[in-house]
C-alpha cells in the first residue's frame, strides 16, 4: 500500500509542483503589471525612449517584482540580439501566459503599426489596467457579505438558540423537580 502511495506521489507530484509554480509566477506578473506600467509611463513622460523606459523599469522594478523584471530584461535582450520587436513581444506573451501581458504586447504592437504615440497608448492602457484592478477588488468586496453570512449563521445560530432556550430549560427544571 505504501509503495502504491509513493508511486502515485512520484507520478503526480512533479506535475502538481510545476503547476503551482506556474500559477504563482502568473499571479506575480498579474499583481505587478499595473505598477510596472505606471513606472514605465512615468519614465516615458520623463523623456526616455520606449526601450530605455523598459530597461529602467526592469532595473528598478526588480526589487518589487522580480518576475516582471526578468521578463522585460529577456525581451530587451532578444531585441538587442536582432529579433524583430513584434516577435519579441509575441515571445513575451507566450512565456508569461498572462492576459495583462498579452494586452500590453498588443497595445505596443498596434501603436507601432498605426503610428500613434506610444506614451498616449501606454497611458490609456495603464488607466484601463488600474480600473480593471479596481473593479476586481470591488467585485471581491461585494462577494464578502454573502460569504460571511453563512459563517456568521453557523456560529451565531447555536449561541442564539442557547440564549433563547436556556430560560425555558431552567423553568422546566424548576417545575419538574419536586
Amino acid at each position: 500500500m505504501i509503495a502504491v502511495f509513493l508511486v502515485v506521489i512520484e507520478f503526480y507530484g512533479p506535475s502538481a509542483w510545476l503547476s503551482s509554480k506556474v500559477a504563482e509566477r502568473s499571479q506575480s506578473v498579474t499583481r505587478g503589471m499595473p505598477g510596472a506600467l505606471y513606472l514605465m509611463q512615468v519614465a516615458i513622460e520623463a523623456g526616455l525612449g520606449f526601450d530605455a523606459a523598459m530597461n529602467r523599469v526592469a532595473k528598478e522594478f526588480g526589487r518589487f517584482c522580480g518576475t516582471i523584471a526578468e521578463e522585460l530584461t529577456i525581451q530587451q535582450l532578444e531585441i538587442l540580439a536582432g529579433k524583430p520587436r513584434d516577435r519579441a513581444f509575441a515571445e513575451l506573451q507566450r512565456r508569461t501566459g498572462v492576459d495583462a501581458m498579452a494586452s500590453f504586447a498588443n497595445v505596443v504592437q498596434q501603436s507601432a503599426e498605426f503610428g500613434t504615440a506610444i506614451s498616449q497608448a501606454h497611458e490609456t492602457y495603464a488607466i484601463e489596467m488600474r480600473l480593471d484592478r479596481e473593479l476586481k477588488a470591488q467585485t471581491k468586496a461585494n462577494q464578502l457579505p454573502v460569504k460571511m453570512s453563512a459563517v456568521l449563521a453557523a456560529f451565531m445560530m447555536p449561541i442564539l438558540l442557547l440564549i433563547m432556550l436556556t430560560p425555558i430549560a431552567i423553568r422546566w427544571v424548576t417545575v419538574l423537580t419536586p
